[in-house]
């Protein structure tokens, strides 16, 4: 934080050299333990994708298998997320709404037979699901690798990651599940206009009092409204500060109201430089496929010359020459579309179907490393904000208390119950040592106050005469 009395021009240089740490996500992203994660999240994300897409024939098994995927995880995190309120009266009201608000937007979708929307929501809540796990861990390692020299092992990270599971996912859900209570509420007070006999009288009452509703929708659009870029910060302030999830949007939405053009500069500058940086790793994949593909199928013959175009990773990512080009949307849509199995039909040959799979397995890397790229560079805005904001210096982060100093601070501090491990006998106290009486002092006696009898005879007693 610059002085107080710091000349503007010091500021300004002081905040571009901050900034330039945002050009350290590509050493953060490459990181090995980073990149397992984000792997591992990137594998299981798609497989999910893809087996919802493939189910979509199916469609009420999907919806019912979802609908109790849901109310499971929703309860799990209200029961067991920090927050201030009771987890019983939490898991009730969540439960509930979710069950409502699922209910409800099922009815509207099938209604409506928009099952593209419909499948599209399924694959968000597993995105959801997924990232909740694994973009904890991986922005908890990014927080370590950025503020100090220190580094966590994955087991630590899997135990931060899962501790913190039921934060992240109510931290993402509550602006948006206290925006749809609400609509929810306001649609059933106007459901009584359907009614024949007082539905005329009811859309009277309802025009009459419309300020009110209005008035109120206007607080969660705003909230709704700084909820977007907020999003972004979530896991962060968990993975850095530790807080619960209450903690994590204040302070994600304070940044917002606060400093709103130095995140929105941050965050237009992370962006580009995710851009040059993704498209680059692009071309290597990219490249790399082509020129082995291109050797080998002037090796092979006809047999791989006829499909080498749909042998390669660029049929998926695009071309690497368009500037508009975007890969690693192309490469989460091509999961989320349902292009997996057109890919394979394409290759024609057996040969060529395992020569697909590889490339999709390096598009899973490639989409690893864009996800590492991306925890890494949001994690560095937080510092920043945190910085620019409370004045908070880099090197501070939240660090968890082991096993051992637990134990240690539990057991100094309070005696163990009977029920975990009773008490030992008490021993019979030790009988002191008697104390040595101290002798009484000899009184002393003054030879001017007696005579000196050299004889032996006594002195005659005074008998006051």
């Amino acid at each position: 934080m610059p002085e107080p009395d710091a000349k503007p021009w010091d500021r300004f240089w002081e905040f571009l050299a901050e900034s330039t740490r945002i050009f350290q996500g590509f050493k953060m992203a490459v990181d090995a333990k980073k990149l397992v994660f984000a792997f591992v999240g990137v594998l299981l994300w798609a497989i999910g994708a893809m087996l919802i897409t493939v189910l979509t024939h199916v469609v009420w098994l999907l919806i019912l298998l979802a609908a109790v995927a849901l109310l499971v995880i929703m309860f799990g995190v209200a029961a067991q997320a920090k927050t201030e309120m009771a987890p019983s009266k939490m898991a009730v009201f969540l439960g509930a709404g979710a069950a409502v608000i699922i209910a409800l937007a099922v009815a509207v979708w099938i209604l409506a037979y928009d099952w593209k929307g419909l499948f599209g929501l399924f694959q968000l809540i597993w995105g959801l699901v997924v990232m909740s796990f694994f973009g904890t861990a991986i922005a908890r390692i990014a927080a370590l690798n950025a503020t100090t020299d220190d580094t966590v092992s994955p087991r630590s990270a899997v135990r931060f990651a899962l501790a913190k599971f039921p934060t992240t996912v109510w931290a993402v859900l509550m602006p948006v599940l206290a925006a749809s209570a609400f609509g929810l509420i306001v649609a059933l007070l106007s459901i009584f206009g359907r009614i024949e006999m007082i539905g005329a009288v009811w859309y009277t009452i309802v025009g009459i009092l419309y300020v009110i509703p209005v008035l109120i929708g206007l607080l969660f659009a705003a909230i709704l409204l700084v909820y977007i870029p907020s999003l972004l910060l979530f896991q962060p302030v968990i993975a850095v500060e530790g807080n619960d999830s209450f903690e994590a949007v204040s302070t994600s939405y304070s940044f917002v109201a606060t400093r709103p053009w130095r995140l929105g500069f941050y965050a237009l500058l992370a962006a580009t430089y995710a851009g040059i940086v993704i498209r680059v790793a692009a071309m290597l994949f990219i490249g790399a496929g082509w020129l082995v593909n291109w050797f080998m199928a002037h090796g092979m013959g006809p047999r791989m010359l006829d499909k080498i175009d749909s042998l390669s990773l660029s049929a998926i990512l695009g071309s690497p020459w368009d500037f508009w080009w975007f890969p690693a949307y192309n490469g989460i849509e091509h999961f989320t579309g349902g292009h997996v199995l057109a890919s394979f039909k394409a290759s024609d040959k057996l040969g060529g179907h395992f020569i697909v799979a590889w490339q999709h397995v390096l598009l899973i890397i490639f989409l690893a490393f864009a996800v590492s790229l991306f925890y890494s560079l949001i994690t560095q805005i937080f510092l920043l904000m945190r910085k620019a904001c409370y004045a908070t210096p880099f090197d501070e982060v939240y660090i968890e208390t082991s096993e051992e100093e637990k134990f240690a601070a539990e057991f100094a501090g309070t005696p163990i119950p009977a029920r975990v491990a009773p008490p030992a006998a008490k021993e019979a106290p030790k009988a002191e040592p008697p104390k040595a009486e101290t002798p009484a002092p000899k009184p002393e006696i003054n030879i001017a106050d007696k005579p000196i009898d050299l004889v032996g005879n006594e002195p005659p007693a005074d008998t006051g005469q």
